[in-house]
């Protein structure tokens, strides 16, 4: 059976519930890389570890998403997001990897390699998550380049938190469940800014899905015709 809806309008409200969901999902999920990093970034393997830990993070992140997503864009598959969402997290954890075991390599460069090296790792970095969402995103959502865009911005202001916070309080000597604690407390102040700059992104691209353009229905009016395109407003319901 297929139930057709209009997009559903955003407020505060949406916002907020946005915002405590993925929030959440991306505390849950950080929680695995965290305790793996204490526990084993200086044993063998234990990158590999840590990458397959982000995996777990980017899979509990996808899914805190799709969660409220899907009441905005129904036609949106909670597998396909989340795994994307898990592939993305690990090609980030991948980029952050090769940057700490060839850091010294880098060093070594020439200034004008150095910067090309980090500019491109950082734009990896940043934007990973994004750009494999955005291969499911592409074919529902009108303007969805800017999910792109705006996930990467959000992980800009997330992790530039998240270092302003935690390295400062980390120090050696410190047990181990000390050092989780403060990758913990850096991990919930990544994850609100995060939240919040992606459900601003998610209420703009609504919004532009739902505004008439010249000769063209909104999403609203093609939903009351029957007709919603891009899978606004269209989802399935099992038996």
């Amino acid at each position: 059976m297929v139930r057709r809806r209009g997009t559903a309008q955003w407020g505060f409200h949406r916002l907020l519930r946005w915002t405590a969901y993925v929030t959440a999902g991306e505390v849950i999920g950080f929680a695995f890389p965290a305790v793996t990093g204490a526990l084993s970034m200086q044993t063998p393997g234990g990158w590999a570890a840590i990458i397959a830990a982000g995996a777990m993070e980017g899979a509990i992140l996808g899914m805190a998403q799709w969660w409220v997503m899907k009441d905005d864009l129904p036609a949106l598959r909670a597998s396909a997001w989340t795994v994307m969402t898990a592939l993305g997290a690990v090609a980030a954890y991948v980029v952050a990897y090769l940057m700490v075991t060839f850091g010294k390599d880098i060093y070594a460069l020439p200034v004008y390699a150095q910067l090309i090296i980090v500019a491109a790792a950082g734009g990896a970095l940043l934007g990973s998550i994004g750009a494999a969402q955005w291969l499911v995103l592409r074919s529902l959502m009108p303007h969805a380049w800017l999910w792109m865009v705006g996930t990467a911005a959000a992980w800009l202001t997330g992790l530039g938190l998240f270092f302003t916070v935690a390295p400062p309080l980390w120090h050696a000597g410190q047990s181990v469940a000390a050092s989780i604690a403060i990758g913990m407390l850096g991990g919930v102040v990544m994850a609100l800014a995060m939240s919040i700059v992606t459900g601003a992104i998610w209420q703009q691209m609504l919004a532009r899905a739902a505004r008439p353009r010249a000769g063209v229905p909104s999403v609203s009016e093609q939903g009351a015709a029957g007709s919603l395109p891009v899978g606004l407003g269209e989802t399935r319901e099992s038996a």
